[in-house]
């Protein structure tokens, strides 16, 4: 864990020079800086590592359907035009059996089970304007992991675990009006190379932004 703390740190140092290099391009055509936001997300995920991370359960990829639905929430202040803070909360569906299977210990259990996988997120903002309303987005930080255990009826298949991981999120921020907005993300949460741990998700996601003072 201390290891991906450095790794985070290190990522967000270099971002935050960048900001801070950043010519101020903004026109009188772009919109002012609204300090406050909140918004919403909605979109699909898919997980890596995911035999790695129920380890020593007997399974292989195939085993699983990664891919499914991720939702979120966040709010943030900016403290500058070019850089903010940002807590966010996002919840994915997680993996699902695809058939039945056995444990390490011999015991069997049902398909259609989901791992489903909370976060918590603790971020950096830097945005950077492109053309008029269009920016380019930029959130690096960290992020506590949640991994419900998997259950199978009564019978517990594998704990749940917690985990702090890097986090990484780039996409594009259109400004229709002063207090609305419309981004377009990709979200990259880093597994730990450690086995049985957490798996790690890739995720594509449309949010609704509203600015407010």
């Amino acid at each position: 864990m201390k290891k991906n703390i450095l790794i985070t740190i290190s990522v967000f140092f270099v971002a935050w020079q960048t900001a801070i290099a950043a010519p101020a391009l903004y026109s009188a055509r772009q919109h002012p800086r609204i300090p406050f936001y909140v918004g919403g997300e909605v979109g699909w995920a898919y997980a890596h590592n995911r035999n790695r991370s129920l380890e020593p359960l007997m399974f292989t990829n195939r085993s699983f359907k990664r891919s499914n639905v991720t939702l979120g929430v966040y709010i943030g202040h900016e403290f500058t035009r070019y850089f903010g803070g940002e807590l966010g909360f996002q919840y994915f569906r997680g993996a699902k059996l695809r058939a039945a299977g056995t444990n390490s210990a011999g015991t069997a259990f049902a398909k259609n089970r989901r791992i489903p996988v909370n976060t918590v997120q603790f971020l950096g903002r830097f945005k950077y304007p492109l053309y008029q309303q269009l920016y380019a987005l930029l959130k690096v930080g960290g992020a506590y992991v949640h991994e419900n255990a998997l259950n199978s009826g009564n019978i517990r298949i594998s704990k749940s675990k917690d985990d702090f991981q890097p986090i990484i999120i780039a996409g594009a921020e259109y400004r229709f009006t002063n207090s609305w907005a419309f981004d377009v993300l990709y979200t990259h949460l880093f597994g730990p190379s450690k086995r049985n741990r957490t798996a790690s998700y890739d995720a594509v996601t449309g949010a609704i932004t509203l600015y407010y003072e």
